[in-house]
């Protein structure tokens, strides 16, 4: 078989894959509740562990979404699930961070003002200061614009085109950015115990150990 026939071969296979009706997009559940959600999407039942983030496998479309935990009802709405995204029955708030990848650290500053948009961002009352933040709120379903998952990290390093620099993307809920990053804004301790101002002061050496 000859180059000539095997390129429109080629060509129809990816033709049907891209039309392929059977075909399914991975979709991430977030499920913030304690207890077990049962996730009802078109004729299919999900049971999805309490706190924790599922995988499963939904062919596009548009479907009646409907959850519960226990005899409550806390989702009943139509979703369009058209590509790999986060399924937000919880109703939750992301962060979607865009970092920078540099084969040279010392050129952080001048290659971050071309590419980046940092600013200052407030989430969740907690001011996060030089960043470059995509906050998400109030959509049920969040269409995949991330390389990386609210179940993976950031490489250490990443590989460029140029040279360079690389960009990368990560998804975070609001409870693992607070986790991850830290806060370092403001504090009110006039009503903190002593504990409280321990445990506060041991936290932050941790946090020391650990980038050190």
């Amino acid at each position: 078989m000859n180059k000539w026939m095997i390129l429109p071969i080629l060509m129809l296979f990816l033709a049907i894959q891209a039309c392929n009706p059977f075909a399914k997009n991975e979709v991430w559940v977030d499920n913030t509740f304690a207890d077990t959600l049962s996730l009802h999407i078109g004729e299919k039942l999900f049971l999805i562990p309490g706190n924790t983030v599922s995988s499963i496998k939904i062919k596009e479309g548009i479907y009646t979404v409907q959850a519960t935990v226990g005899e409550e009802e806390v989702f009943n709405e139509t979703v369009s699930m058209l590509s790999e995204g986060i399924l937000n029955v919880g109703g939750n708030s992301y962060v979607i961070y865009k970092e920078l990848f540099l084969a040279k650290q010392e050129n952080y500053e001048a290659i971050a003002q071309k590419v980046l948009k940092n600013t200052n961002v407030e989430v969740n009352g907690k001011t996060y200061e030089n960043v470059d933040f995509t906050i998400i709120e109030n959509e049920n379903f969040i269409s995949k614009d991330w390389d990386f998952g609210l179940l993976e990290n950031f490489p250490e390093e990443l590989e460029s085109e140029n040279g360079e620099y690389a960009i990368s993307k990560k998804i975070y809920s609001v409870a693992a950015l607070e986790k991850e990053w830290g806060f370092w804004g403001k504090h009110d301790f006039s009503e903190a115990s002593d504990k409280e101002l321990q445990q506060f002061l041991d936290s932050l050496t941790l946090e020391l150990d650990s980038i050190q």
